[in-house]
Order: C-alpha cells, then sequence, then structure tokens
C-alpha cells in the first residue's frame, strides 16, 4: 500500500513537505512464479552450461513484488542437486 508521509514533531503542524512510502506484505512462494529456459525439462542442456530463469515475486494477496529484501532459495536437480539462497 502506497502511503503519503508528513511530520509533526512536538505538537508544531505537519510538514508542508511530504514523502510518499510504500508497504509491503511478505513474499509468498506458493503465489510467485518462474520460467525461463532454465526450467525446461525436454531441452537437452549441456552440463557446466549456464542457463536462466526469471522469477516474478508475488505477496500473499498476488501483487507482484516492487522491492526487494527476501531470502530466497533455489534448489537446482538434474545429475547433481544443489541448494543456494539469494537475496
Amino acid at each position: 500500500m502506497d502511503v503519503m508521509v508528513r511530520v509533526a514533531i512536538k505538537g508544531d503542524p505537519f510538514t508542508v513537505n511530504k514523502a510518499m512510502f510504500c508497504f509491503f506484505v511478505n513474499t509468498k512462494a506458493a503465489k510467485s512464479m518462474a520460467f525461463g529456459p532454465a526450467l525446461l525439462k525436454d531441452v537437452p542442456q549441456a552440463v557446466g552450461q549456464r542457463v536462466s530463469l526469471i522469477m516474478q515475486a508475488k505477496d500473499s494477496t498476488g501483487k507482484t513484488r516492487s522491492s526487494g529484501g527476501d531470502a530466497i532459495k533455489v534448489k537446482v536437480e538434474g545429475a547433481t542437486t544443489e541448494e543456494v539462497e539469494y537475496q
């Protein structure tokens, strides 16, 4: 939710200047999505080659996140299994 912030100190009137601030709900994995060639099972990929994917984080209401800060754990499975955490 976007809100407008103004400040009043020790009973003085609120400032004329304002700043916008955005509150957000934490990311929910079940609402988020990922896509890209790294997720395709039927496409042969050479071991040791980089492949990409895009993750779109969404909060529990389904709104796309516009800020970061959540730790994301990605589990890569194949010939070997590897877990990586991103933040």
